[in-house]
């Protein structure tokens, strides 16, 4: 199956309520529709999740992104035009009402990523709007690498795997809150260090 032949299946697959497993330059996540409650709900259960864990949102580039914040402050627009597409988290005030509620942190906040792999951006910018993601794992476990372990670990037919490479880094993205943005602060530090982001 070709790239585009496996995007458009990804996308019918999004469409229809479906899970996907997508490559990015970090793990395989897993996604589904950021306006879909029960796909939602499908993430969770496949996973094990804590349902109390909000996943961030998948996005194509920041013109998408805006589209899920209240604001777009300036040292937000800084820092995408740097790191994005790559592996950094932004996390803003929500638009709550362009999303499912599954998607919203009970903060009124929400997680942003754009990942650096073009068969995942080509996806989401053909489906028109964000995809809710996680790592593709058992809670708890180490997350998967390759679209082999996807399927070895969930072995459901239901999971759309996308037969992709990814970097293989096995590092989370860095998560960064800028809900408060004269405030910033790294919640969760990846390969973008506080250093690079301007912090130290």
């Amino acid at each position: 199956m070709s790239t585009q032949d496996a995007s458009t299946r990804a996308v019918e697959h999004l469409r229809a309520g479906g899970v996907i497993a997508f490559p990015t330059e970090t793990v395989f996540g897993l996604g589904a529709d950021a306006h879909n409650s029960q796909a939602i709900e499908r993430i969770y259960t496949l996973k094990g999740r804590d349902a109390a864990k909000v996943m961030s949102l998948h996005v194509s580039d920041a013109q998408m992104a805006r589209r899920y914040a209240t604001e777009w402050p300036a040292n937000a627009k800084q820092l995408t035009d740097k790191f994005w597409p790559g592996p950094l988290t932004i996390i803003l005030r929500a638009r709550a009402d362009e999303l499912s509620p599954r998607a919203v942190a009970p903060d009124h906040t929400v997680g942003l990523r754009c990942p650096d792999h073009p068969v995942t951006r080509n996806i989401i910018a053909s489906f028109g709007r964000a995809i809710v993601g996680t790592s593709a794992n058992r809670a708890g476990d180490p997350p998967c690498t390759t679209a082999d372990q996807v399927r070895a670990l969930f072995n459901d037919d239901a999971l759309l795997v996308i037969d992709s490479d990814c970097a293989n880094s096995g590092v989370a993205s860095t998560v960064l809150s800028l809900a408060d943005p004269l405030n910033p602060r790294v919640l969760r530090e990846g390969t973008i260090t506080p250093r690079d982001l301007g912090l130290l």
